[in-house]
């Protein structure tokens, strides 16, 4: 079933309001999600792409494409979080929040650097011979 409010397909039980097909999400039955990610390399390209994810677990923090956005100022800007900024994010009812931290010695207890890693594919290297031989 898809949500008739953010459009998102979900497994989980949709609610009735107002006629309205709605995700639990949606309908505030769900606390909002909050982590904080560590800001990683930012990558601008020409002045319509740009790209940043978390260094630590791969989270897209900016993701944009200037030529679906509504803007009447000409000057190139650079949408990107600074290096290593740690980066609160919160999502809740389809609305995501980005908030900059202060720098700190110390990571937030909601830090993505505590909780599982990303589990990396193993790679196997291959010789022409054996694809030829199989």
């Amino acid at each position: 079933m898809k949500c008739q409010n953010c459009h998102r397909d979900s497994s989980e039980t949709h609610r009735v309001r107002d006629g309205k097909i709605i995700c639990k999400e949606c309908a505030g039955e769900v606390a909002p999600s909050v982590k904080t990610h560590i800001a990683g390399l930012g990558l601008v390209i020409g002045d319509r792409f740009a790209r940043q994810l978390c260094a630590w677990c791969g989270e897209a923090l900016v993701d944009e494409d200037a030529e679906l956005m509504a803007t009447t100022d000409p000057t190139p800007r650079d949408p990107c979080w600074p290096i290593n900024a740690l980066i609160r994010v919160e999502k809740s009812a389809g609305v995501t929040g980005f908030v900059a931290l202060p720098e700190t010695d110390e990571l937030p207890v909601d830090c993505c650097a505590y909780g599982p890693t990303r589990v990396r594919p193993k790679l196997e290297l291959v010789s022409l011979a054996s694809i030829v031989t199989k």
